[in-house]
């Protein structure tokens, strides 16, 4: 029954119905974003759900913006929908190499769709729902990729979500003793964590985080005030915990859900500042890591979380010189100021990609 309510994969749905510019049209826009991208010092590019909305017209776009020479590397992530299960990895759309599946565990936090363990403030006793209804559903779906070597990631957002998502990696390292443990099955987003075991079995499993880290710029007063409340709120993305306890920790945009500007990325991860607050207490200034642990989060641990660290992440004998210019040293400037830094030049494999 209609209800006026969009939600969760209803986009899929509504995507398929939005009409679209010719492929060649949109594949020079993308370009031209991927320019933008490589003006904020990105090198390389992760889409993490190839297919998730317009299905098989990805593919054709990929290969229409690879077709010519662009200024990062891009590899991705095939979304489950449109997955074949017997298939073997990598394959290939374009130039863009794909080892990689995206699952989808719950919704958004902010849209109020992540699956809690406890209610959403002021809200009765609604705490959003798991994409997969039990455990089992979840395995069924993910063990035949798994199974075929594929490197799996789960977005979940709530602590229900991520518990799920861990119990089931849990029973399939177990069902699999013998897999690749050189890759790093994630989970993207871990934004709720009112559990301390989360990060201590998600440690132990070996599983990589990534962070929205933008969710404490962008939303942190938000979820402070309206949606999950203290002290749920000053938790959220518990980088410094993650660190100290082990963790592989990277940070993304999940663009367009924020822009692409990892010097943003790691301004908040080393303060946790909001958004036009920076007079104002930070959200969770316990979280907030130096600007080593923050830097690894866009450079070297995401590199190892792609299975990519022995190519990128570090200048490095043997590996891609792709690197940087940077206006100023981040390590003499201070932390609120990190974001205030200009790209100059970018390199991607020895190559000026940035100004072109």
């Amino acid at each position: 029954k209609l209800n006026g309510i969009i939600a969760e994969t209803a986009v899929f749905t509504i995507g398929s119905l939005v009409k679209l510019p010719p492929t060649c049209k949109l594949a020079s826009l993308c370009r031209d974003t991927l320019n933008t991208w490589a003006s904020k010092g990105c090198t390389t590019i992760f889409d993490a759900g190839i297919g998730s909305v317009r299905l098989k017209q990805d593919e054709n776009i990929l290969a229409s913006v690879t077709s010519v020479p662009i200024p990062v590397r891009f590899y991705g992530a095939l979304a489950i929908q449109i997955a074949v299960t017997t298939a073997l990895p990598p394959i290939t759309f374009g130039k863009v190499k794909v080892q990689t599946i995206k699952y989808w565990g719950d919704g958004s936090t902010q849209g109020i769709t992540a699956a809690l363990n406890s209610p959403y403030l002021n809200r009765g006793d609604e705490k959003g729902q798991p994409s997969y209804p039990s455990d089992d559903a979840l395995y069924k779906a993910m063990e035949p990729l798994f199974r075929n070597g594929w490197h799996l990631m789960i977005h979940a957002n709530g602590d229900a979500a991520i518990g799920q998502a861990l119990r089931v990696y849990k029973s399939l390292f177990e069902a699999f003793p013998q897999r690749d443990k050189s890759i790093v099955h994630r989970i993207e987003h871990f934004t709720v964590t009112e559990s301390d075991d989360l990060i201590k079995t998600t440690t132990e499993l070996g599983i990589g985080i990534s962070h929205t880290i933008l969710h404490v710029f962008y939303w942190g007063h938000t979820f402070d005030k309206w949606v999950l409340g203290p002290p749920r709120a000053q938790r959220i993305d518990p980088v410094r915990e993650e660190v100290e306890a082990g963790a592989l920790v990277s940070f993304h945009s999940d663009s367009p859900v924020s822009e692409v500007n990892p010097l943003l990325y790691v301004r908040t991860a080393v303060t946790r500042l909001m958004f036009g607050r920076d007079d104002e207490e930070p959200l969770g200034k316990d979280q907030c890591v130096d600007l080593l642990q923050a830097l690894r989060g866009v450079t070297i641990n995401p590199a190892k979380q792609i299975k990519m660290d022995q190519d990128i992440g570090t200048l490095k004998k043997g590996k891609f010189a792709d690197f940087v210019i940077l206006d100023r040293d981040p390590r003499s400037t201070p932390g609120p100021e990190l974001d205030k830094i200009n790209v100059v030049q970018t390199w991607m494999g020895g190559k000026r990609v940035w100004p072109a």
